[in-house]
């Protein structure tokens, strides 16, 4: 009988298992702790989504993302026909530009001609100033400043004649073009003007202090006197 009793105890002491497990529980103990262990499963499963929720949300990105990329790729090409449209209209105006300075200053020129002198229109797009380079007939090179009242006059007609060659308006119209202009000047500008006004179909307008009594009239001229002021009208009462 004692060595039985020997080797039992000794079966308990040398077992390594034996000695980690924990004491048994109760039947009560075990079902309050499966009943834990479900309310974690419970509420960790109200906190997380399902495969259905997560792969719908992942299809609804998929279609975001693909149509913004699409909509970002015609933004790129309809950026680079912008850009090319801008770099046509661009050139479009540089030759544009040029073309009416030219076409300018051959009006410009071909009017001052009538009077024996010469000229050009000079440009300063960055100052956005425009200068008379005008040649006299019987002295050289001369700036506005340097002309006479009617020679100034008589540029400034031919500038403004040449000017209106790039201008689409229906009306026409000039204020005491002629005041300093002698009557030689003032006959062969109203006749420029004439003809000016009669090879195009805009409606002209010239307005002058001075006698209109040699211009003609015609079909396609019409001249309008005003009766003088009266110079010795009585001062109003106030």
């Amino acid at each position: 009988g004692g060595d039985v009793a020997a080797a039992d105890g000794d079966g308990a002491d040398g077992d390594p298992l034996a000695a980690h497990m924990p004491p048994l529980a109760t039947c009560k103990e075990l079902a309050t702790e499966i009943d834990a262990v479900q309310k974690r499963l419970a509420e960790e499963q109200k906190q997380r989504r399902s495969a259905k929720e997560i792969t719908d949300e992942y299809t609804a990105a998929k279609h975001a993302f693909v149509t913004l990329h699409k909509q970002i790729v015609l933004n790129k090409k309809f950026k680079t026909r912008l850009n090319q449209m801008l770099y046509r209209r661009k050139n479009q105006h540089k030759l544009f530009e040029s073309d009416i300075q030219s076409r300018a200053g051959y009006v410009f020129n071909m009017v001052l001609s009538q009077q024996g002198h010469s000229g050009r229109l000079v440009f300063d797009r960055k100052a956005r100033r425009l200068e008379l380079d005008v040649q006299l007939r019987n002295a050289g090179a001369a700036s506005t400043h340097g002309l006479s009242g009617g020679e100034r006059m008589y540029s400034t007609v031919a500038m403004l004649l040449a000017m209106w060659e790039s201008i689409e308006a229906p009306f026409r119209a000039m204020d005491e073009f002629d005041v300093f202009m002698d009557s030689l000047t003032r006959r062969i500008a109203i006749n420029v003007l004439m003809k000016a006004a009669r090879s195009s179909s805009y409606q002209y307008i010239f307005i002058t202090p001075h006698d209109v009594s040699t211009i003609r009239t015609a079909a396609d001229v019409r001249v309008i006197k005003m009766h003088p002021p009266q110079r010795n009208q009585a001062v109003l009462q106030q």
